[in-house]
């Protein structure tokens, strides 16, 4: 429980219990191995007001994660936010310029 806090950047609540035992489940498959958990870093994240505002970041993925369509989970903004590795540029030059 504490590690995820400390990702968070918040205390646990109540509501928190469902997700700590789905990570503790998970890792426990593994043998307890960290890596189970953590495929990667973000490393730069922001709105993007050329995608309707919508979330986008850059991040450090590890193998094989990093398959364009994957669906991953990160930490971001205290909770756990679905994502999707995407390639780059998100979008293309052409469909950013004002018309």
């Amino acid at each position: 429980g504490k590690l995820l806090a400390y990702a968070l950047t918040r205390q646990l609540e109540g509501y928190d219990e469902v997700v700590v035992d789905q990570l503790a489940d998970t890792i426990a498959k593994d043998d307890y191995r960290i890596q189970t958990l953590v495929v990667g870093v973000v490393t730069s994240s922001t709105m993007s007001p050329i995608l309707s505002d919508a979330a986008i970041a850059l991040a450090l993925v590890r193998k094989p994660h990093f398959e364009i369509g994957k669906q991953v989970k990160v930490v971001a903004e205290g909770a756990v936010r679905g994502a999707t590795v995407s390639p780059l540029p998100f979008v293309s030059p052409a469909d950013s310029k004002p018309e």
